[in-house]
């Protein structure tokens, strides 16, 4: 008699009972949605001519045929996506709340490294704090309440856009290209991660810039190399998150690492 071929088990990622990943971009949307909020009250707060962020216009330029609804229409788009990731969560059976409370304690840990560990990066090739005009102290600094939501919701946009766009456009376009070659899968994979983790990261640095930002009608930053560098580096930290920890945690670690530059935290914030 024939022995019966054994079912071939289903790995971590594709088992129905498991749900969403904690790292996907369901969970990381319910993560988001408290930055989503704070950019929301800034933007109302600063009127309807006052300053937005440039992930956020890139994202919303197909809603301005929407004329002064664009706003309505935007924060509608966002409810309906944050309420589908919430209905998959639970009909899956996800512990949504032990989930999303370690999402903001895991950002904050990380936000707390990234400063250090750019200006080590820097340091070690000779570029101070000075040549990035950061402080050495923290000083006496207030900001608008207004313009600190903006800085602390932009995390959430700029991550859809930078790691969750950018970055997997970029992963599938390195795949398919070694695919072509006839790349075996280790070497697609190894390939796909560090051209999207770099592609993506040059990409972020770049949209920073007065070239990129006067596309949207938003002044940005003239070049400078230590400058462009340290964002580089910084969306190489984030690339590094999202893939490893997903995209609630970088979006928190994003937006916290924002509301502490605004709030002048520097160097020697420790001192």
């Amino acid at each position: 008699m024939a022995k019966r071929a054994k079912r071939p088990a289903l790995s971590r990622a594709t088992r129905p009972d498991e749900g969403p990943s904690p790292r996907g971009l369901a969970l990381g949307l319910l993560a988001m949605a408290p930055l989503f909020a704070a950019y929301e009250i800034g933007v109302a707060r600063g009127g309807p001519d006052g300053p937005r962020n440039f992930a956020e216009l890139l994202l919303g330029r197909l809603l301005l045929v929407f004329g002064s609804y664009e706003g309505a229409i935007r924060i509608a788009i966002l409810a309906v996506l944050i309420g589908l990731a919430f209905a998959q969560a639970r009909l899956a059976g996800v512990e949504i709340g032990r989930t999303l409370l370690r999402v903001p304690l895991e950002g904050a840990l990380f936000g707390l490294a990234l400063g250090p560990l750019l200006v080590f990066a820097l340091a070690a090739i000779g570029i101070g704090p000075a040549d990035l005009g950061l402080p050495d102290h923290t000083p006496e600094v207030t900001a608008e309440l207004d313009r600190a939501l903006r800085a602390f919701g932009a995390g959430a946009w700029e991550e859809l856009v930078f790691r969750v766009g950018a970055y997997s456009a970029c992963f599938v376009l390195a795949g398919s290209v070694a695919h072509f070659f006839g790349a075996n899968a280790a070497w697609m994979r190894g390939l796909s991660e560090a051209f999207g983790a770099i592609a993506s990261a040059l990409i972020f640095a770049a949209c920073h810039l007065e070239q990129v930002m006067g596309l949207v009608g938003l002044r940005g930053e003239p070049f400078d190399a230590g400058v462009f560098l340290w964002r580089v580096l910084a969306g190489l930290f984030l690339a590094g998150l999202f893939r490893l920890r997903g995209p609630g945690v970088a979006a928190w670690c994003h937006g916290l690492f924002n509301l502490a530059l605004l709030l002048g935290a520097g160097p020697g914030v420790f001192r």
